[in-house]
């Protein structure tokens, strides 16, 4: 009963993080109403405090494996990311900058195949 307890907290805290499709708010905790549950599927309403506009959300949650990483990056990249250091202002100054001053279309700057 306990751990069913602390799914719905989970539940409604990850909710939160949807913003209303009217007014693009946040939906707080409060805002979400849990309709029903059948299995892993989750059935909740939700009003936004803002604007009263009503939702339905539908989220199936499951425990066990996390899902399914899908991306076209080889293992042997993927595994390198913990090694890279996080982008920081002069990342993002230094790319605005390539940005402003370049004269082309992005098969130009990024090559034929887009890397």
């Amino acid at each position: 009963m306990e751990e069913e307890r602390e799914r719905y907290f989970l539940i409604k805290h990850l909710i939160s993080n949807i913003r209303c499709a009217v007014c693009s708010r946040r939906y707080e905790p409060k805002d979400v109403q849990i309709l029903g549950r059948q299995d892993d599927l989750w059935i909740m309403g939700v009003t936004c405090a803002h604007c009263n506009t009503q939702g339905m959300i539908f989220a199936v949650v499951r425990e066990g494996q996390p899902p399914e990483v899908i991306t076209e990056m080889t293992p042997e990249e993927l595994a390198k990311i913990p090694e890279l250091s996080p982008i920081d202002a002069d990342d993002v100054l230094d790319v605005h900058r390539l940005l402003r001053d370049f004269k082309g279309d992005f098969y130009d700057l990024l090559g034929e195949n887009g890397a």
